[in-house]
């Protein structure tokens, strides 16, 4: 029988383990201490009370006396707390998979500059005292400590510690966490999927890699409840509803098209997308006007962050359509300019940014389409709501009317659906899988289709479905 101090311990210390977002695992082996992930929690509602509550909580983590942070990917949901764990005295390494260093950076303070927002809020709501999760100084320090590391190689963190990065084919540069330990005289391994993409063949991002035989694996499945694809013909048919509402546009001279956008990764797709439909078309006029202070941030080191398709970015980037608002007075400009317009702005569930003014300003207009481009958010959201037409929208406090022709665009989703999921879990070798980063109910439900999978195909591998808060020890 192995001795206890033989074992290794997982804590799911983040709310990956109740939801889709704050991923965060504590594991413990021989005398060390590590984070896999240190992720903001989120909601797509404005819940900014429910949020401050719960990144400012007790995490039940002696983060100065950690060993070692190991990041997947760039995502707040998977970086947005780490600053924080340097202000709460952590002094060690921050690894990371190269190419996310500088975009690290601009996450985190973009996520200071809406901490900040939120505590103006919430003193004036709530009467509170209310501060940021870090402080600009506390960024300095985290930039100090990260630790860039190549895909594909086996590093040696300790004697006991082997980090080896796989493709994740999520966002660029994102990971998957491979780690062999040395516990006395056993080998153990375990992977973290952190956030693993579909299939589609992407622009400027490498293909998902599979991982090798892990005795545990923290397993996504982010859509593992839900019954959309995102399949290249998915893609397909995405690209003709584009073109069509888009065309559809430039018929008229007062029409507009909104896309609601991630600042990283999916501004970028949409833009090229566009690109690839009109960017040879010397006839197309409209403007293409990019609305996202964290987008243009992020496109200005785009070339130096992706991992294919650079000759593609540079004619995308050059294109003449292109647009770029540089302040919110420009942007109340563009808003009222009666002209056909192709409005790329954020954030994608639609609750704060730049996108809640054109929101404001487009609603109404019966003519206008607003493009969701992924996942709504839960039922309070904004994006929700007029996905599924309720007439009138509570915006920054504000009753709006809903006219607009919205549309849903289901292939842009970074995360694989569950088809593919079922494929990846089921061909992979592994002990034992435990099904994070989803809803408890899609949770569940994928785990029997899991179980019926792996038998079908005569495996014995065990599926578990953890909550925050629970060990797991191997």
């Amino acid at each position: 029988m192995a001795k206890s101090k033989d074992k290794i311990k997982i804590e799911i210390v983040g709310k990956s383990g109740d939801g889709v977002t704050g991923s965060m695992y504590f594991v413990t082996f021989n005398d060390k201490q590590i984070l896999l992930d240190a992720g903001l929690y989120q909601t797509s509602s404005d819940d900014i009370l429910k949020q401050y509550k719960v990144n400012h909580r007790n995490y039940k983590v002696p983060f100065a006396d950690l060993d070692a942070v190991i990041i997947s990917h760039a995502h707040i949901d998977h970086i947005g707390i780490v600053p924080y764990l340097f202000a709460r005295g952590y002094k060690g390494n921050i690894y990371i998979p190269k190419g996310n260093k500088y975009l690290a950076r601009i996450m985190w303070e973009d996520s200071l500059k809406i901490f900040e927002s939120d505590c103006v809020k919430l003193e004036k709501r709530y009467d509170m005292k209310a501060t940021p999760l870090y402080t600009q100084e506390d960024i300095e320090v985290a930039m100090e400590h990260l630790v860039e590391l190549p895909f594909g190689e086996n590093i040696v963190l300790f004697d006991d510690l082997i980090l080896k990065y796989y493709h994740a084919s999520h966002i660029v540069n994102a990971a998957q966490i491979y780690l062999t330990f040395k516990v006395g005289e056993t080998i153990k391994t375990l992977s973290y999927t952190g956030d693993i993409g579909s299939d589609i063949d992407k622009d400027y991002i490498l293909s998902y890699e599979p991982l090798p035989y892990s005795d545990i694996v923290l397993a996504e499945c982010t859509y593992g409840g839900s019954h959309k694809t995102h399949k290249q013909k998915d893609r397909d048919k995405d690209i003709e509803k584009i073109k069509c509402v888009v065309d559809q546009c430039c018929q008229y001279d007062t029409q507009k098209v909104l896309f609601g956008s991630f600042s990283l990764n999916r501004l970028q797709d949409i833009l090229t997308t566009l690109y690839k439909i009109y960017g040879d078309d010397e006839s197309f006029a409209t403007p293409i006007v990019i609305d996202a202070p964290l987008g243009k941030k992020v496109s200005d080191i785009w070339d130096k962050l992706i991992e294919k398709d650079n000759d593609l970015w540079k004619r995308v980037i050059n294109w003449k359509n292109i647009v770029w608002v540089d302040s919110f007075e420009n942007s109340q400009e563009w808003q009222k300019l009666k002209t056909s317009q192709v409005v790329i702005s954020t954030s994608n569930f639609l609750k704060n940014g730049r996108i809640v003014s054109w929101l404001k300003s487009i609603l109404p207009n019966e003519n206008a389409r607003v493009m969701l481009c992924g996942y709504a958010g839960d039922k309070d959201s904004v994006a929700y709501q007029i996905q599924h037409s309720k007439k009138y929208v509570n915006i920054d406090g504000e009753q709006i009317r809903s006219r607009a022709n919205v549309m849903q665009l289901v292939s842009f989703s970074s995360h694989a659906c569950r088809s593919e999921l079922l494929e990846r879990y089921t061909s992979m070798n592994y002990n034992k899988i435990y099904l994070v980063h989803s809803e408890s109910d899609g949770k569940k439900e994928f785990a029997e289709l899991l179980r019926k999978e792996l038998s079908s195909a005569n495996k014995t591998s065990k599926v578990h479905t953890p909550v925050m808060g629970d060990k797991i020890t191997f």
